[in-house]
């Protein structure tokens, strides 16, 4: 099974949504499409073995619309039939048509001629995309735009034929046109800005890098950058690769990443980062990833796919869409019957326009997607990553939250305060703890010293417990509490992590380990509590120091001597108490569990987002950045849900306005082109009203 991102061009409304989901469904080997009509994207699941990428496109062109890899460039439009060209040459030819309604005279045959223009040049996408929609058994809203405007230019145009009438409409269609277009023109600017928070992060991304070859050093694209290859950065230039440094010394600006704006000191041997910013300092830097193996490219594919998915709420509005058009049209039949019956066929004509050019599904398409498209941009941004749409409206109602003990409470830098062993042990210790990556390994290591060439057989990582490997012949065990009792060693806990050593049933030394709270930690826990969140403590170290670390905390609970499996049973009985419930871990050892919960918080540290377990990742290793997640999906679900309730409450008002003859067709194809207006430049407000997340 493969995925592949494709975007989209051409699409007009909502209904092209359900009618490319709805057709690619069916293709043999496509097994899931979610189309996105605010970003004109595409996410696809499909068997490889069946279809290929081309094949899909291929699919989608036939359709009439015109599918893409995101890599490929757009084509080029002409500038004659450019949008904008098309929209101020509408307007122009426009304008003098409406001198009759002000008291001007003005040929009819004139009007005919520029109304013409306006109807074939300016409508001309109207007609192209109508066809192509009619043609694969479905209307769109450009059906409605052709339909309503060729209506009011064609009974025009018979009249002033036969002189059936002395009153022409070829103003409500040239008008109607040129709104539509301003609309449009309005409605594309909106969603470029919507896109903002993912532009800023492809800035981000270097074009080329400087790779050093001897002594001499070239400017490459950054595509021809191999793992390996030492690149050189000067100050104040931005670096284009994840990589180490193998010479110098600088600060580097990392707040583009972990959202920190002090500089962070790099030397020799320290890891950076593709996208942040180099000081005053010359780095030299072996690359280990590049491209979209950068975290940065990990970062950039994770909001591409949050904005290419698709929110519950989205599923419901696609499928009022679906269905939208037809009736419209079947509306607009009913209206002119009804005053033709009533004697009234002028006025029928004009009703039946009017219901036509007042429906707008593009409302209830753009209603959601471009809230979750500045929602993962703008959280992004500020080291907020969701995975899927699904998790920024599940985050808002959030009711219980587990959470992790070291490095979310605590700083997860673990130090040796005392320690309790023989001499001769220490270099076997020390052999044990330079072998784990686990920080209470890490931190005995540190105390220790360098590591020695003691050899180590048999050596085995127990998750969530400690290390075993054989010295000298003997099998020795280094970890917890819980390790030493499977062994039969006796030991004793204090209100402190500890660590021990213990070979042949016996205990051979221990350490004993402190973690300072981290700041922010009891501020952040008080306003989860005002939010009204419970919240449950975590830890695999024993009872006794989990307490004593919660001690003045406002947790609801304090869970001990937790194994990392048994995270899961925990999130498991709270969702069984009917708490919607949420997971903040690390995202390896915690992976069950941040599965396992209904939102998965996974705290990143800032450059490591391997959370595939997560729904959401947290790129600042404190509580406050859950928050600001949390109530970012407050405001995004308030935005939504007023989007919704625009787009439906214009219609539901529009229509019966426009089938009475309240609503002259202008008025209604300029509050239609306002309506997709209106819903984007409110969704834009959500990325103004970020700053305020935290009051």
């Amino acid at each position: 099974m493969e995925h592949v991102n494709l975007t989209i061009d051409h699409m007009h409304c909502a209904s092209c949504v359900a009618k490319i989901e709805g057709a690619l469904s069916a293709v043999d080997g496509i097994e899931s499409i979610s189309v996105n009509f605010a970003n004109e994207t595409a996410a696809i699941d499909y068997d490889s073995t069946k279809i290929s990428e081309e094949e899909i496109c291929a699919a989608i062109d036939n359709l009439g619309y015109k599918g893409r890899k995101k890599s490929e460039s757009k084509e080029e439009k002409t500038p004659f039939f450019s949008l904008k060209v098309r929209m101020m040459g509408s307007i122009l030819l426009s304008a003098p048509l409406i001198l009759p309604m002000l008291g001007f005279e003005i040929s009819p045959w004139i009007q005919f001629v520029l109304a013409s223009i306006v109807q074939f040049v300016g409508g001309y996408p109207f007609y192209r995309n109508s066809l192509v929609a009619l043609k694969g058994g479905s209307a769109s809203m450009d059906v409605l735009v052709a339909l309503g405007t060729t209506s009011a230019w064609g009974f025009s145009t018979v009249a002033l034929f036969t002189g059936f009438t002395p009153h022409l409409y070829f103003e409500t269609s040239s008008v109607l046109i040129s709104l539509i277009l301003v609309g449009r023109y309005i409605e594309d600017m909106s969603k470029n800005r919507a896109r903002s928070g993912m532009r800023s992060l492809l800035k981000m991304q270097a074009n080329t890098a400087r790779v050093k070859k001897g002594s001499e050093s070239r400017d490459v694209p950054i595509e021809e950058v191999k793992k390996g290859d030492i690149v050189v950065v000067k100050p104040s230039e931005r670096i284009p690769v994840d990589g180490k440094v193998v010479q110098g010394r600088s600060e580097v600006v990392e707040s583009m990443l972990t959202g920190e704006s002090n500089p962070i000191f790099k030397e020799v041997g320290n890891k950076v980062f593709a996208g942040t910013i180099n000081g005053q300092g010359l780095l030299e830097i072996e690359a280990t990833g590049v491209g979209e193996e950068t975290t940065l490219g990990h970062i950039i594919r994770i909001v591409e796919e949050a904005q290419s998915s698709k929110a519950p709420i989205q599923r419901l509005a696609d499928l009022i869409s679906s269905y939208f058009v037809p009736a419209v049209l079947v509306m607009s039949v009913i209206t002119f019957l009804t005053w033709l019956i009533l004697g009234e066929g002028r006025e029928g004509l004009i009703s039946a326009v009017a219901v036509l050019v007042i429906a707008c599904p593009c409302a209830l398409g753009l209603a959601t997607p471009t809230v979750i498209m500045v929602a993962t941009g703008s959280g992004a941004k500020r080291g907020i990553l969701f995975k899927k749409a699904e998790a920024i409206e599940q985050a808002r109602k959030l009711e219980a939250l587990l959470i992790d003990k070291t490095g979310t409470i605590t700083e997860g830098k673990l130090s040796v305060e005392r320690s309790e062993i023989d001499e001769s042990m220490r270099p076997i210790a020390k052999a044990l703890a330079h072998r784990s990556e686990h920080i209470a390994s890490l931190a005995v290591a540190k105390s220790l010293g360098p590591i020695d060439d003691l050899p180590v057989d048999d050596f085995l990582s127990i998750p969530g417990k400690g290390v075993q490997g054989k010295v000298g012949g003997t099998l020795y065990f280094l970890g917890s509490a819980a390790l030493m009792k499977e062994q039969g060693i006796e030991v004793r806990e204090g209100e402190m992590t500890s660590v021990f050593l213990g070979a042949d049933h016996t205990l051979k030394g221990a350490f004993f380990l402190s973690d300072r709270l981290r700041e922010g930690s009891k501020s952040a826990l008080e306003e989860l509590q005002k939010m009204g969140i419970k919240t449950y403590l975590l830890s695999g170290d024993h009872e006794t120091i989990v307490k004593k670390v919660a001690e003045n905390l406002a947790f609801d609970g304090v869970f001990g001597s937790v194994a990392p499996e048994q995270k899961a049973d925990y999130v498991k009985k709270m969702q069984e108490k009917g708490f919607l419930t949420g997971m903040v871990g690390d995202g390896v050892n915690d992976s069950p569990a941040l599965a396992m919960a209904d939102v998965g918080f996974a705290i990143s540290s800032g450059t490591d987002v391997a959370m595939e377990s997560a729904s959401v990742g947290l790129m600042k290793s404190d509580l406050w950045n859950l928050i600001d997640a949390v109530k970012l999906s407050k405001k995004a679900a308030r935005k939504i849900n007023q989007n919704l309730f625009f787009a439906l409450i214009y219609n539901v008002l529009g229509i019966p306005l426009a089938a009475f003859g309240l609503l002259n067709p202008m008025i209604a194809g300029a509050a239609m082109a306002l309506s997709s207006i209106s819903v984007v430049c409110n969704a834009l407000t959500l990325s103004k009203s970020f700053g305020r997340i935290r009051s």
